[in-house]
């Protein structure tokens, strides 16, 4: 029996904070699926060490042509793979407690990746760098 829908209005608070736990459950455990930025680096690192001793046309073939090559003085090369990332989230409005209308602006996130590599005379990769994930 209900009176004055009090028993109505404590079930609809449970079940808001029930969906409620339950979102924040799932994004919980959503942001701890990825890799952890050691692992990142790792990967990274392993990725890259993988190419030396290998040939700048295996280097090429695979990743593509260089963003830009310098010769250095001893007649080695450096070949640098510059990637720059764009991602964008539009913006939206909202109305608080009171009726109020409110505007985010939209936003845009830039990032860069850099990998080099030194080819020796022979054309066989000896050392790599690299920047950004």
């Amino acid at each position: 029996m209900c009176l004055l829908g009090i028993d109505n209005y404590y079930w609809k608070m449970k079940t808001k904070y029930f969906y409620l736990f339950a979102v924040f459950t799932i994004a919980l455990v959503l942001n701890s699926c990825g890799p952890s930025l050691e692992e990142q680096r790792t990967e990274i690192e392993t990725s890259m060490k993988s190419w030396i001793g290998k040939s700048e046309n295996e280097l090429v073939a695979k990743w593509g042509p260089p963003s830009n090559t310098y010769k250095l003085s001893d007649g080695s090369r450096e070949l640098t793979y510059i990637y720059r990332h764009t991602t964008s989230s539009p913006g939206y409005a909202w109305r608080d407690y009171w009726g109020n209308l409110h505007f985010s602006r939209p936003r845009r996130n830039q990032s860069k990746t850099e990998r080099g590599f030194t080819i020796d005379q022979s054309g066989t990769i000896m050392a790599y760098r690299w920047e950004g994930f």
